[in-house]
């Protein structure tokens, strides 16, 4: 079920993307192929080892990427975590994902997310780590308030929905691109 559910999101995003014929927008001003972002994230996790745990984690991530056209960019991801009031952390969140999106205006690109994450949550307390992957579905927005080649981006992202760990995000992110 999981994979007919990733194939209909993958067609479909494919399909409104290929629809379109002009993707830019007047005036926008053409920028470097890649990218590299630093971002914040406020996670929100469930753990499962024993007893359900509910975390509120925050994580830095680095991403590099490069676009493969104008409506499609792939970005590699690594990010390391804090602990909370539970002796948890995020030990390190990486995966690789694929971009599909459209310029609406000069400044304002929305888009959607697909791609495969692996997580580790690690308690000192007890020295457990909870490992696992999954592939990761999000939306987001990039937003060029100076029409630089510097962006702000928003985004929620649903890392990881497996047995042991599910775990979503919303983050904010600079990137740069050259």
């Amino acid at each position: 079920m999981k994979i007919k559910q990733i194939l209909l999101t993958i067609t479909a995003i494919v399909t409104s993307v290929a629809c379109l014929n002009n993707a830019y927008a007047d005036g926008h001003t053409t920028r470097g192929n890649h990218h590299v972002g630093i971002g914040y994230s406020q996670m929100n996790s469930t753990t499962v080892a024993g007893t359900t745990t509910s975390l509120n984690l925050s994580s830095v991530s680095v991403a590099l990427g490069t676009a493969l056209n104008d409506n499609f960019s792939v970005e590699a991801r690594f990010g390391l975590g804090s602990k909370d009031h539970t002796s948890r952390k995020i030990d390190k969140t990486y995966g690789a994902y694929l971009k599909a999106g459209m310029y609406l205006s000069q400044n304002l690109y929305p888009y959607a997310i697909l791609g495969y994450s692996k997580a580790n949550i690690r308690s000192s307390a007890d020295g457990s780590t909870v490992r696992e992957s999954d592939v990761s579905v999000g939306l987001g927005i990039n937003v060029d308030f100076m029409q630089s080649d510097i962006d702000v981006a928003l985004e929620y992202m649903r890392y990881v929905q497996e047995t042991n760990l599910k775990m979503n995000s919303l983050s904010a992110s600079l990137y740069s691109y050259f």
